[in-house]
Parts: structure tokens; C-alpha cells; sequence
């Protein structure tokens, strides 16, 4: 009686890892993508809803004073941290230039977007009056617009166009559209 041996060659075993691999490699590379993508949609939802709650930081006040303060929120160009400051209302300058941001012990909190990821073209200043509810922002060119903004975050090292939010700032309304 001849003893039959059941077992894989080293050649079989070989070509079954190397197709394991292969799959492996073609499911990671999609995901990778999927998670850089969510990322940059992350990210710009905390822009949006960090200029939502600045807004209301200025109508509702503060935890941390016991006065009405102005809040001003500081996208700065190819950063991933927006600063947020609290002045006292009334400031001492009836209408603020862009330079007044430099003033850090006002920094009220910094927030963090995901990492490698990059807000805006621009620096942007957006200022939040107590009082008045009202709210501007200036660009570095220290001029008030009254016009829609757009905001960019994008993945800083990408040149993909889906790794690309456009956020809308709708100036006379105060909304905040994640695109």
C-alpha cells in the first residue's frame, strides 16, 4: 500500500501569499484615499462650526469673563490652527486693522484641524461684536468686505480635486455652507 502525503509545495504556498498580497495592496491604496478625504470633510466642518460658535460666543458671552466680549477668529494662510480671541466690548479702536490679532494674551482658545490639513489661500480675521452682533472680517489687506467669502481646506501635500472642501461664508446671514 502506497502512503499518499496531502500537503502544499513551497511553490503553491508562494503563489498563494504573493495573490494575498496583490489584494491586500489593491484595498489598502482605496482606503488610504478614503480616509484623507475625510479628513479635509473633518476639517472643514470644524471651520464651520468653529464660526458658528464664535458667533455665539459674542451674543451669549463668555464662561470665562463677566462681561460682553468681541470675539475674533484668525484663519491664518497654510496653517491647521485657527486662533480665537476675546477682547473686551468696546474695543479701543472703533474699527480694527488686521494687526491687531498679534495681541496673544487675548488668545482665548486654539483649535487643531487634521493633521497635513491647510486652511484657506489668505489670512482671514473674522470679528464678532458683542453688542451689535454683528459680524466683519478682513483679509490682509486690512479692508472690510461685505461680500460672500469662500474658504478653502485642502490636504497640503494633494493636488487631487476631491481632497479639496470649499467652504461658503455668507456674510449677511452668517452661514456657514460646507461644499
Amino acid at each position: 500500500m502506497k502512503l499518499e502525503k496531502k500537503a502544499f509545495t513551497l511553490i503553491e504556498l508562494m503563489v498563494v501569499i504573493t495573490i494575498m498580497l496583490i489584494l491586500s495592496m489593491m484595498v489598502y491604496a482605496p482606503y488610504q484615499h478614503f480616509q484623507t478625504k475625510q479628513k479635509v470633510r473633518n476639517s472643514a466642518k470644524i471651520v464651520a462650526q468653529t464660526l458658528y460658535e464664535s458667533r455665539n460666543l459674542a451674543i451669549n458671552g463668555s464662561l470665562t469673563w463677566t462681561w460682553n466680549s468681541s470675539i475674533w477668529v484668525l484663519f491664518s494662510s497654510w496653517s491647521e490652527d485657527i486662533s480665537i480671541f476675546q477682547y473686551p466690548y468696546p474695543h479701543s479702536k472703533s474699527v480694527p486693522s488686521y494687526n491687531d490679532k498679534i495681541d496673544s494674551s487675548k488668545l482665548f482658545e486654539k483649535k487643531k484641524l487634521e493633521p497635513w490639513v491647510k486652511i484657506s489661500w489668505k489670512d482671514y480675521l473674522f470679528i464678532y461684536d458683542a453688542i451689535s452682533w454683528s459680524g466683519n472680517y478682513l483679509e490682509n489687506t486690512n479692508n472690510f468686505n461685505d461680500t460672500n467669502l469662500e474658504l478653502s481646506v485642502w490636504m497640503g501635500w494633494a493636488d487631487v480635486w476631491n481632497l479639496n472642501k470649499k467652504i461658503k461664508y455668507y456674510t449677511k446671514t452668517y452661514v456657514a455652507d460646507v461644499q
